[in-house]
This record gives C-alpha cells, structure tokens and sequence, in this order.
C-alpha cells in the first residue's frame, strides 16, 4: 500500500496540468483510458488529496530530486525548449538551419565591408602623404 500511495503522490506532482498528461500519454509512459487527458489530470490530482507518506522512506524522492535536479539547469531548459519551439518538425529545422546560415552569412559581409572601408581610408591616407614627397633623382634630397 505504502508503494502505490507514494506513487500517486508522485504522479500528482509530475501531472498538473492536462498539458503534462499529454506528453506522458504520447511518450507512452502512462495510459488512459478516460479519453480526455484533462479528466485524467483532475482525477490523479484528487486521488492524491489527503494521501500521508513518510518522507524518511519515500521510494520516489530520490527520482524527484534528480528530476528537479536536471530541471534547475539552464542549458537542459534552453535545449528543450529549442526542440519544442525550433525542431519539432524537418520544416521548422530547415528554415532554423537556413536562418542561421543567412545570419552569419550577413554578417561576414558586414565585416568585409568595414574592413574594406578601413583599408580604404587608410589607403587614401597613405596615398596623400607619399604624393606630397617630391623626390629629385640629381639631388637626392627631398622637397
């Protein structure tokens, strides 16, 4: 009894919102047989209202506290919501992959073009000063 009510006290912190039941439905990780995983939400909720478990030997607090654990890096967060967001389909990956390439192609052609600038105000410069020297070959002097 003490395993399958620490299970449903497990399962109402995983299952919140109707949202949550569909991912664990669609990963196959639970199964309903209610149809709408907006009840199942609710009914998990309210079986577990009232249920006492003694935290000293709760079989699944070391599976919640490495959930949580993993949760409370950011790069895991970024990673999922970039896969929600950005890769869930080839298309949305595609047009990710060309976003991408399109912005480090501009700016590569940003950069060629102030470098590109840069020389040629340095080569007016250049120019202006070595055209004001007059060299005389007879004299070898400067003027």
């Amino acid at each position: 009894m003490r395993f399958i009510s620490q299970f449903i006290v497990f399962m109402g912190c995983m299952i919140r919102t109707s949202k949550e039941a569909d991912l664990l439905t669609e990963h196959e990780i639970i199964s309903s047989m209610l149809g709408i995983n907006d009840e199942l939400s609710t009914l998990i909720k309210r079986i577990g209202q009232g249920v006492y478990i003694d935290v000293q030997i709760d079989y699944y607090l070391s599976l919640s506290e490495n959930l949580n654990a993993y949760w409370k890096v950011p790069w895991h967060k970024w990673k999922a919501n970039l896969k929600r967001d950005y890769f869930n389909t080839p298309w949305k990956l595609a047009s990710t992959i060309a976003a991408i390439i399109l912005l480090v192609l501009t700016l590569i052609q940003t950069i060629c073009s102030i470098l590109s600038v840069v020389n040629g105000v340095v080569e007016k410069s250049l120019g202006l000063q070595i055209s004001s020297l007059k060299f005389e070959p007879h004299t070898s002097t400067f003027h």
